[in-house]
């Protein structure tokens, strides 16, 4: 440790290396509590980002197979269809993301 880490008023008594050495690991414990709390907020923030759910929206022309994609994407089988969906189609697929970049295109 440095002369940063000396306490003024101690350098003339009797213990006053052991005095500025305790008041140096002091600090440093604190130092390193705040990089520990501060590491696990963000892992926490992590977690709940790749826990939570995403939302997709798919907007196209008529016919041009938006539904036959979202059924592909779920269950893995294409199935050609002559009419059109009526409404809104809404599908839940739980996928796994491992911690990282996620790219969803450009």
């Amino acid at each position: 440790y440095s002369q940063r880490w000396k306490l003024s008023g101690v350098q003339n008594v009797p213990n006053a290396r052991v005095a500025n050495w305790l008041y140096y690991q002091s600090y440093q414990r604190q130092h390193m509590s705040e990089q520990v709390k501060s590491n696990m907020r963000l892992q926490r923030r992590v977690k709940n980002l790749l826990s939570g759910n995403i939302k997709m929206l798919m907007i196209g022309a008529s016919g041009i197979g938006k539904t036959c994609l979202l059924q592909r994407f779920i269950t893995g089988e294409y199935r050609k269809q002559n009419f059109g969906t009526v409404g809104v189609t809404q599908r839940v697929k739980p996928v796994q993301i491992p911690a990282g970049i996620l790219d969803i295109g450009p």
